[in-house]
């Protein structure tokens, strides 16, 4: 629990940014496992840089009704 609460699990996401190999909004990182769930649009879902944060998350997940 320390480790969530004091957010140091997010550091390497941090360093990815400053690297510039994430963004800061976009869609979130996928594991290859998951690729072929993409299908055809594969490429194009990895022609966009990952973010630490995706658009759920900036618009407000919890002002989604479901």
């Amino acid at each position: 629990h320390f480790i969530r609460k004091t957010s140091i699990d997010d550091l390497p996401q941090f360093w990815n940014m400053l690297r510039g190999d994430m963004s800061l909004v976009g869609p979130r990182p996928i594991v290859t496992e998951e690729l072929k769930e993409y299908g055809d649009q594969v490429d194009l879902f990895l022609s966009v840089r990952p973010g630490a944060l995706g658009l759920w998350q900036i618009r407000g997940r919890n002002n989604i009704k479901l």
